[in-house]
């Protein structure tokens, strides 16, 4: 029974594999996968995504401990870099609510005292820079109306103020919300 079941495992991850590789260009494989129209999700989440993500969803789902996975998290890695235009950063990767994560860089990398910038442009912002304050962290904001950039102007003032342990973005944000103009952010922005 086991034989067979490792089998169909093997079958179905032979299936995956090549969706997964690295640089390949799923758009070729899903000329007959389209979605069925629908209204635009425009909400921090769920989100819209793309017949190619959707398509690549369409697998068996494979176990985060499987060595077949180790790859697929080396391409998540890789990827998340290139989001984030960092070739040497490392990102954390965190299966959870975006709760979870504010949490875990708020116990994990804040000591209490130290210095902390909330980039905020609305209620996940405000919830993140309390999460930093019950864990001890001293928490600077610069505020943004919703649907409004945080000036670059005022996050480099900030910068030059005062050294900050971190500086935290919420990942529902606008690239507008945060002033982006493309060319890139500094290694003293930490991305929770």
């Amino acid at each position: 029974m086991l034989g067979s079941q490792g089998d169909r495992a093997a079958a179905r991850l032979n299936l995956l594999l090549p969706h997964l590789q690295s640089g390949r260009n799923m758009a070729t494989q899903t000329t007959d996968f389209h979605q069925q129209p629908h209204k635009l999700l425009l909400i921090p989440g769920p989100i819209e995504v793309t017949d190619d993500v959707l398509f690549a969803n369409a697998h068996p789902s494979m176990s985060h401990v499987a060595p077949e996975f180790i790859p697929v998290f080396g391409d998540c890695i890789r990827m998340t870099r290139k989001v984030l235009l960092t070739s040497d950063g490392q990102p954390f990767l965190i299966a959870g609510s975006g709760t979870l994560g504010w949490d875990q860089v708020a116990s994990n990398l804040v000591e209490p005292g130290e210095h902390a910038l909330v980039l905020n442009s609305g209620y996940f912002g405000d919830s993140f820079a309390d999460c930093l304050t019950v864990y001890g962290a001293n928490v600077d904001q610069i505020k943004a109306q919703v649907g409004d950039a945080v000036a670059v102007s005022d996050i480099e003032k900030a910068l030059k103020t005062k050294k900050y342990k971190v500086v935290t973005v919420t990942t529902h944000f606008d690239w507008r919300c945060i002033g982006y103009q493309g060319s890139g952010f500094t290694r003293q922005t930490a991305f929770a």
